[in-house]
């Protein structure tokens, strides 16, 4: 039995219950494959104003590190 999301509303479902720990593992994640799957995920099931805030912070966190965006 699979227990993970496969479905559009699956994954819907999972990204609303479970959109900090997504942020956070994109914020301060030391895994590049997490990062890349968390993105995929808020890609897929979040909507655009998360995607935007997400992008958002992204860029602010360049900016405090000294990174060109």
């Amino acid at each position: 039995m699979n227990d993970y999301p496969t479905t559009d509303e699956e994954i819907r479902e999972f990204v609303k219950e479970n959109r900090e720990m997504l942020t956070r593992v994109l914020r301060h994640g030391n895994d590049g494959y997490a990062r890349a799957c968390a993105w995929a995920l808020l890609d897929r099931g979040g909507s655009d104003p998360d995607l935007e805030k997400i992008e958002q912070e992204l860029q602010e966190l360049k900016k405090h590190r000294g990174v060109e965006a």
